[in-house]
């Protein structure tokens, strides 16, 4: 273990990398995003509605064009 730490005090980037992905996790593996107990949990639905929300926000929402603006 300690070369594991010795090898990523030379490499700055990954230390960064490897933190915001701890943070990560431990943000997204809270209890209170999960339904069930034990090997039965799941996320619950709250939680993937706002994800597809979040991701369908994501895209651009242009109005499909008018069948009058293709017709010239």
């Amino acid at each position: 273990m300690q070369l594991a730490k010795d090898t990523l005090s030379d490499f700055p980037r990954i230390r960064k990398r490897l933190a915001a992905a701890t943070r990560d996790l431990n943000w997204y593996d809270r209890d209170e995003l999960y339904e069930g107990r034990g090997k039965r949990k799941h996320l619950s639905r709250r939680v993937v509605s706002e994800q597809i929300a979040l991701l369908l926000a994501s895209f651009a929402n242009l109005k499909p064009g008018s069948p009058e603006d293709s017709v010239t």
